[in-house]
Order: C-alpha cells, then structure tokens, then sequence
C-alpha cells in the first residue's frame, strides 16, 4: 500500500486526508487488485493449457463459473480444441482438461498428454517402415529381373560360340573333301590315259553320313589346310647381303680413243670383304590356299653397290602357336657394281667411245649381272590383324656370271657430271686380278643371307 501511495506520488501523511479522498483511494486500490487477480487467473489458466498441449494458439475463456473454473478454447495443427479448467487448492495451481475437437468432418480424436504423440509417432514410422519395405520388394524383384535376363543372355551368347564352333569344323571337313575330291580327280584322270575312260564318282560319299569314304583312305599323308592366309603381303626391311671376294691384287691398262692414243696404267688393292647393307622390300601372293608366289627386290650399298629382283614360289605352315612359317625358292637376277679407283690423264681430255672427259682424274667401276637361286624360310609373326613382323633368312648360289662393263665418270669441258662404258673384253681394255685377266665381275652375291622386315596383310 505504501508503494502504491508512493508511485501515486502522494506526499500529504494519510492522516491528514480526508474522507473523500480516503474513500477514492480506497476503491481504486480494490478496483486495481481485482484486476490484477483477474489478468493472473487468466494467464495461470493458458499455462496449465499450454502444458497439457503444448504449440496451441488462439487461446480464450469461454466460459467463466466464477469458482475458478469454466471452458476454454483454441486452435492446434489446424483444428479447434475445447476443454474445461479448475483451480485444484491441494496443488494451488490450475488444472485443464480436454473434451474433444471441434471438426466439421470425422478426424482422429486427439489424445492427451505425451502419451497420445508418441502413439502418432509411433503410427507414422510403423508407415515408413511399411514403405520401406515395399520399395525394398521392389527391387529386389526388378534385381531378380535383372538377374534372369543376364542369365537368358549369357545362354545365347554360348549357343552362339558353339553354333560357330560347329560351323568351322564344317568349313574344315568341307575343304578337306574338296581337296580329297581333286586328288581323286587328277588319279581318275591319270588312270584314263593308261586304261581307258574314267569311273563315274559317287558324290554321296562325301556326304555327311559317310564323312570318312573308302577312296579317302587310300591317302597315307594328312592333307595341311591353313585356318587364315592373306590374300596378298607387302613387306619392306633391311638386312645384310653376302658379297664375298678376299684380297685383291689389280691391275688396269687402257688405251683410249683419242688421235694420241694415251697408254693409261693404274694398280689398286682390294680389301677383303664378305658382305653388304641392303634394304628389301616385296609381296606375296596366296592362291586361296598354302602356296603361294612371291617377287622380292634388293639394293646393295657402300663400296659394292648394286641390286636385284627375284621371283619364286613357297608353302605356307600354320604352326598353331602363334607363328607362321614359309618356305620358298627363288630364282634371281643380280646387278653389282665394285669401284676401283680413278685413272688419271697424261693428255688434254681422255676419250671413251665419243665421250671427252676434261677432268683431271677418271672414276672407274666394274659392273656386273649375274644369275642366282635362292632358297629361304622366313619366320613370320602376326601382329594386330592385318600386320606382321618376319624374320627370313638363306643361301645365295650364284648361277652364272655375266660379261663386265667398265664404268667411266668425270667431267666434260663445261664442269659438267658425264658417264660412259665400255665392255671389259674390249681389245683397248685390260683387267687383272692376281694376275689374270679376267671378263666377268669379281665380285657377286654368294653365301648366307639374313633380313628383317615389316608387313602389311592384304
């Protein structure tokens, strides 16, 4: 009360007052506290209701007994809730209750209390868990789906590998009945020159049926047939060549044309020599069987220079283990050409045939053709699909030697690069090896060879 007449800012001591003023203050102070019970009463009624229900909004008296109890109403998650309070005097605190939902259309009663969430929350992961489980179903049935297909796939895929197993072995028992059926042909053939007209061939025994027919048998050598060769290989490489000749004691006279007739001697020695760099290149040619033709061509390099081509026939092996290997022989024509050293002038110019030659100094060649066989194997890889690395080696006989021309180079009274040649059985012309003259080359392929090279499968 003191407080309260202090904040009025009433000063004048109580005594002092008056009755008119007393009675004023008295009943302002009775009006005050009245209200003040009544704003606690309300607030004290929302807590108790806020705690049965926790998140509800729009709270309102609806209904006061005047004994500190009555109705309320308000709104959760929606819906309108009613509901009774009292005051308890055991507890001294407000108590409330809940009566039901006010709902146009049937809803779920909201329970009371913790115990009525944690039954929603319980509904509501008993839902999940129910979905969670049909979606696992699912996929585990479209994973079994799966599985099956892969299954079906793989089957075919087999089926497909068998069906092509089978269908080479066809192809093979077919070509080597064909191959049969030409021997047999070629015997018929022969044996109508000697005896007569030939006998008719039963084309049902080489049906499936009788895979294994009597004529077939009179065969004592299985027939090879190669599963895979090209139609056609190109191959370039490198290797080494034999060009064989010892120490060479030469000597060279000549005698040119010119009107002074110039004696020119010279003497040279030749060092022993046994072989040349070479770079090859060539192709074969398979008839739609293991033979086939090949044409292969060379040049020589260094001091002996030169080349050749060479034509011949092989036989192609499938070994089965990853590489081939094709014999063959060749027959070949070669070029060599052997330098000597230069000749030098005593005169004005030196003339062969019409050629003038105004250098000081002549350089002089003895070239030669000659004939040769050649057989050889090569080793073959394949590498990719359409290419191949071979290894080849063998032996180069010389057939034959031809006669040997004298090459002549120099320059002629302008400076400019000219050649001539004259026959080395020339009567102006003499060459001397060890002593004895010879026509032909000294030098020519002869002896062991060995090459490398790449190809291309065609």
């Amino acid at each position: 009360m003191r407080l309260l007449i202090k904040s009025m800012n009433i000063e004048t001591p109580i005594k002092n007052l008056n009755m008119k003023k007393l009675i004023f203050l008295l009943t302002f102070i009775s009006l005050y506290s009245c209200l003040q019970a009544q704003c606690d009463a309300r607030y004290f009624r929302k807590c108790a209701v806020t705690e049965l229900l926790p998140g509800l909004s729009d709270f309102k008296v609806t209904q006061d007994n005047g004994d500190k109890s009555g109705s309320w109403e308000g709104s959760l998650n929606g819906q309108r809730i009613i509901g009774t309070y009292a005051y308890d005097h055991s507890a001294g605190r407000f108590v409330a209750t809940v009566n039901a939902p006010v709902v146009s259309n049937p809803q779920p009663t909201v329970q009371s209390g913790e115990s009525g969430m944690q039954e929603e929350r319980g509904k509501s992961m008993n839902t999940s868990s129910n979905r969670i489980e049909e979606r696992i179903e699912t996929l585990e049935g479209k994973n079994q789906e799966a599985l099956s297909r892969s299954e079906s796939a793989l089957r075919q895929a087999g089926d497909a590998e068998q069906s092509a197993g089978r269908a080479l072995l066809e192809i093979d028992d077919l070509q080597t009945k064909m191959l049969l059926l030409e021997r047999r042909m070629d015997q018929l053939e022969a044996g109508q020159k000697n005896s007569g007209p030939a006998q008719t061939i039963n084309s049902s025994s080489f049906t499936n049926s009788n895979p294994s027919p009597v004529r077939a048998q009179k065969s004592s050598k299985p027939v090879a047939v190669s599963r895979y060769s090209p139609d056609m290989t190109l191959y370039l490489g490198f290797g080494v060549r034999p060009l064989k000749y010892g120490d060479l004691d030469i000597e060279f006279e000549y005698i040119d044309e010119s009107p002074s007739h110039d004696h020119i001697y010279e003497y040279y020695q030749l060092d022993k020599r046994s072989s040349a760099f070479s770079l090859n290149a060539g192709f074969e040619y398979f008839d739609h069987s293991n033979w086939f033709y090949h044409l292969e061509g060379e040049l020589y390099f260094g001091e002996v220079r030169g080349g050749g081509a060479d034509f011949g026939m092989g036989y192609h092996f499938d070994t089965g283990k990853g590489f081939e290997i094709r014999p063959s022989l060749g027959l070949g024509m070669n070029y060599t050409s052997v330098e000597l050293g230069d000749i030098y002038q005593n005169s004005v110019y030196i003339q062969v045939n019409d050629t003038k030659f105004y250098s000081r100094s002549v350089g002089i060649r003895v070239s030669s053709p000659s004939l040769s066989l050649r057989p050889q194997v090569a080793f073959v890889l394949p590498v990719l699909d359409n290419y191949e690395v071979r290894l080849g080696m063998g032996y180069h006989i010389n057939l034959a030697r031809f006669s040997s021309d004298l090459q002549f180079s120099g320059e002629d009274e302008n400076r400019k690069s000219i050649s001539d040649s004259k026959p080395l059985k020339a009567a102006n012309a003499y060459l001397g090896v060890n002593g004895r003259r010879t026509t032909t080359s000294f030098a020519s392929p002869q002896g062991f060879f060995i090459h490398a090279c790449f190809g291309l499968r065609m």
